[in-house]
Order: structure tokens, then C-alpha cells, then sequence
């Protein structure tokens, strides 16, 4: 059944979507969620990487579900990401989240709303879609072109890390596409995202000591996520 949106349904949404999920599910919420709050309590880091990694978490954990509301967390974690990516110097990360990821919060609700099962007044879940085999060639090519191009560029810029940064950058928009259209497929990019993206923030770290700490267990949390995701999404009815 379609949904049709309305205000009061999208408020309802922010709580109701984590009604009914089973105890493995609310602990693994609250195990990333600690995660993210004692490593940067412990390792240190600023507030508001503490509360980007927070609301990243939830949100990647609501997509995993196939929860509407995962894009009301998604803006806040995107537009706080952008700001910390900002002063590493990490342009590329910094360029997109401001201009691709922070709009793609408000297109993917819109598509995840006019897509959705609905019970009542009620959304439920996402209805998940697959990718034909024509279309997943296309998809590793274009992604492909796209990180040479913009790695190219952010090297103009002289951005730390130009190949990472431009691999997760690019990545994460391939993988940001698929969410929105609501293809399983896009675990498997957000798969590769977050092994490119733990690994480059491993290196910001070591480099930074006392910062990003708590960015690093977002991406690690981010990467259990992502299995996670695919496996929930790959078990679920999709169509083709």
C-alpha cells in the first residue's frame, strides 16, 4: 500500500520506528551506542563528533531496519559530519556530505515515503528492491570513473589523503543512490565505504592523537552495520 505523507505521520515516525524490534536488535543499539560514547570518553574528542558518530549510528541502524525515520537522524549526522571532516581537512568528505548528502536526506524520505508499507496511519517498513545484472555492471563502472575523476581533483586542492577520501566520498553517493531507490545492493557499497573509511580514519588518528576517536568507532560500528544491513535486507522479500 502507498503512504501518503503528512506532518503528523512523519513526527510519529521518529518513535514508533523502534517499536517491536527484537532484544538482539535493542542490544545491538545500545552496545553502538556505548561504543561510540566510552571510546570518546576515554580516547577524548569534541562534542560534536561525539554527537555526529551518535546520530550517525542510529540512523544507519533505522536503514538497516528499513525505518522512515532513519533520515531524520541522517540530517543531523550528515550536516555534523561535514564540519569535522572540514577541520581534518578532508575535503572531498566535506564537499559531499555539504552538497549531495545533506539534500539526499530530504530526496530519500520523500522516495522512502511514496514506497513504503503502511498500517493505519502508520509506516511501517521500506519495500526493498534489487538490482538487474545489467544495472550492478553499470553501477561498478560509473562508480569506478567517479573516484579516479574526483580523486584528481581533490589532489588539485591538496586534501589530506586525496585516493581514501575520494573512494569513500564517491562510495558513499553510489551507495546513498541505492538507499534512496531502496536496492539491497546498497549494503554492499556502504560494505566497501566503511573498510576504505575505518582505515583512513586509523590513519587520522595516529596522526591526531587525542582526536577522532570517536569518528573511527562510528566507521567500525558503521562496517558491523553494514553486514548487518545486507544480511537483513538480502533475507527480506524484495522486488525484483
Amino acid at each position: 500500500m502507498k503512504s501518503n505523507f503528512s506532518i503528523k505521520m512523519m513526527m510519529q515516525t521518529l518513535w514508533t520506528d523502534f517499536y517491536g524490534w527484537s532484544v538482539k536488535e535493542y542490544a545491538w543499539l545500545v552496545l553502538a551506542s556505548l561504543a561510540i560514547i566510552v571510546t570518546s570518553l576515554v580516547m577524548g574528542g569534541g562534542m560534536i563528533e561525539l554527537i555526529s558518530s551518535l546520530t550517525g549510528i542510529v540512523g544507519a541502524i533505522l536503514v538497516a531496519k528499513g525505518k522512515i525515520s532513519s533520515y531524520a537522524w541522517g540530517v543531523v549526522a550528515t550536516a555534523l559530519y561535514a564540519w569535522v571532516s572540514y577541520g581534518y581537512q578532508l575535503y572531498g568528505e566535506t564537499i559531499l556530505y555539504t552538497l549531495v548528502f545533506l539534500p539526499m536526506q530530504f530526496i530519500g524520505y520523500y522516495y522512502w515515503i511514496k514506497s513504503s508499507s503502511q498500517v493505519g496511519d502508520a509506516i511501517v517498513d521500506v519495500i526493498k528492491r534489487a538490482l538487474s545484472t545489467r544495472q550492478r555492471l553499470f553501477t561498478v563502472g560509473a562508480t569506478i570513473a567517479a573516484i579516479v575523476g574526483y580523486a584528481a581533483f581533490l589532489r588539485v586542492l591538496e586534501g589530506a589523503m586525496p585516493g581514501m577520501d575520494a573512494a569513500t566520498a564517491i562510495l558513499s553517493v553510489t551507495a546513498t543512490l541505492l538507499m534512496v531507490r531502496r536496492f539491497a545492493e546498497q549494503w554492499i557499497a556502504w560494505i566497501v565505504v566503511n573498510v576504505v573509511a575505518v582505515t583512513m580514519w586509523v590513519v587520522m588518528v595516529l596522526q591526531h592523537q587525542d582526536q577522532g576517536w570517536a569518528v573511527l568507532a562510528m566507521w567500525i560500528v558503521f562496517l558491523l552495520n553494514s553486514i548487518y544491513g545486507w544480511v537483513q535486507w538480502r533475507t527480506a522479500k524484495v522486488e525484483g
